[in-house]
């Protein structure tokens, strides 16, 4: 999986979306020059993060077709990636609330709009994109499997979080506080 992830951004800043913005300056692990993937992953944080939806982001390309698998070779322009996984994460309180608040159809949607921002910066031979939606570090809520053939899949791997509780964080891990249902709707458009 490591040879997946090319970059992971890690950007919410402290006290909410609008104490400060993100860093401009693209960069990768060992000083290289960043690749599109990098750079579109860091202009997609500074994105959300100036939208009022402080999420944690990383996304890595990959030139094999299924984005689960590290046998691929990492894609550093947008033309050569076959595949995308992107991973959403947060644990900001009002950033969950507003996920949720709209059902599962919209938590779908939000990542269905992301997919295709991210598809039309051009990505010109991408067939499919996994997101995974995580509340906090040890939750994965949710999986968008986007591919060119079959659209859009959504699952829920936690359980139905306005009526369930989240699964239980890995041991060790602090507990993710109670999330309720909020009024605001987000929309990555």
């Amino acid at each position: 999986m490591a040879a997946v992830i090319v970059a992971v951004i890690t950007l919410t800043p402290k006290g909410g979306p609008g104490a400060q913005t993100a860093p401009t300056a693209p960069s990768t692990p060992g000083g290289e020059a960043a690749s599109d993937v990098t750079a579109d992953a860091q202009l997609i944080q500074r994105t959300l993060i100036a939208r009022g939806q402080p999420w944690e982001f990383a996304m890595g390309g990959s030139t094999q077709g299924d984005p689960t698998k590290a046998a691929g070779v990492a894609s550093r322009t947008r033309n050569e990636t076959l595949s995308l996984r992107v991973v959403l994460a947060s644990e900001h309180v009002p950033t969950l609330r507003a996920f949720i608040a709209s059902g599962h159809g919209g938590e779908q949607n939000y990542c269905a709009q992301l997919v295709d921002h991210i598809r039309v910066l051009g990505y010109a031979h991408l067939e499919r994109v996994l997101v995974d939606v995580f509340f906090g570090e040890a939750d994965l809520h949710a999986q968008l499997t986007w591919s060119a053939a079959g659209g859009n899949q959504y699952s829920i791997l936690d359980g139905d979080v306005l009526t369930n509780t989240l699964s239980m964080p890995r041991p060790g891990a602090s507990p993710l506080p109670a999330v309720t249902p909020f009024p605001e709707i987000p929309s990555f458009q």
